[in-house]
């Protein structure tokens, strides 16, 4: 599979060379401090821009979606790029074929538009939970598919943390037959669960079974003691992948003691 590189572009065309993915996001925030230092107003669009950012940081976004930049190459197995319109976040998939060129809208990484929450039974439907219990519901006049949070989710976490990359390199090189789409990365390597509920009541949650700890099982037993009828549906990783996956996942996991299921 192929790795493209990943770099901005300054409003006027410009690249800015040597960045490494990881560092995605401290360069964002050097950018938007310089230009905030310059410019009251700005400030104060930043001030506002940010409250919505609890979880992820604002600045990519911020650079993007009100600085004018692009980020190319954002998901590094595809080549496209992400720009800013109406303050929203556009994606160009494929964006040098004319014949598969695409354009997408994706989310912010904003607590509002990835709809994040701590999980309860009301806000199950259609979501990613992750070890934490922090449940992202989708949109799905936005996204019709998780794909496009999981992106979303990745981007944001890898910008800054090098041993995730780096993780996520090395999973798709060497292991691509196991993880070969991403929202099989987050599930059998960082143990999210894809949800989707129907308004029946059925419906199916995807997790990973070897990696799922004492908070992960209590809260599929409480899930399905709400809904008989969601299937839970779980898949597995060869043996030798078992213990780095569980290491990978509980050093991004960022486990609090204090997160319990809001029922």
């Amino acid at each position: 599979m192929d790795i493209y590189e990943s770099y901005f572009l300054t409003p006027s065309g410009k690249r800015m060379p040597g960045i490494k993915y990881y560092e995605l996001e401290e360069t964002a925030k050097q950018i938007v401090d310089l230009y905030i230092e310059k410019d009251d107003n700005l400030k104060q669009s930043f001030d506002s821009f940010k409250k919505d950012y609890i979880h992820y940081s604002p600045y990519i976004d911020f650079l993007i979606c009100k600085l004018n930049y692009k980020l190319i190459n954002p998901f590094i197995t595809e080549e496209g790029y992400l720009y800013g319109k109406d303050e929203k976040i556009i994606y160009v998939q494929n964006a040098f074929d004319d014949k598969y060129r695409k354009t997408l809208e994706y989310p912010k990484a904003s607590d509002k538009d990835l709809h994040l929450e701590r999980v309860n039974i009301d806000n199950i439907e259609d979501s990613i939970i992750d070890p934490n219990g922090n449940c992202y519901i989708l949109n799905r006049e936005l996204s019709e598919f998780h794909q496009q949070y999981f992106e979303t989710i990745l981007l944001h976490k890898m910008a800054k943390n090098k041993e995730l990359y780096e993780d996520y390199i090395k999973c798709i090189k060497e292991y691509n037959d196991i993880f070969y789409l991403i929202n099989v990365y987050f599930r059998d390597r960082l143990g999210y669960l894809q949800v989707v509920k129907y308004p029946n009541g059925s419906g199916h949650i995807l997790y990973n079974d070897q990696l799922k700890d004492d908070y992960i099982t209590n809260l599929l037993s409480s899930i399905k003691d709400f809904y008989p009828n969601i299937s839970l549906e779980k898949s597995i990783i060869p043996e030798e992948l078992i213990d780095s996956s569980i290491e990978i996942k509980n050093e991004m996991s960022d486990i609090h003691e204090s997160r319990r299921i809001w029922f």
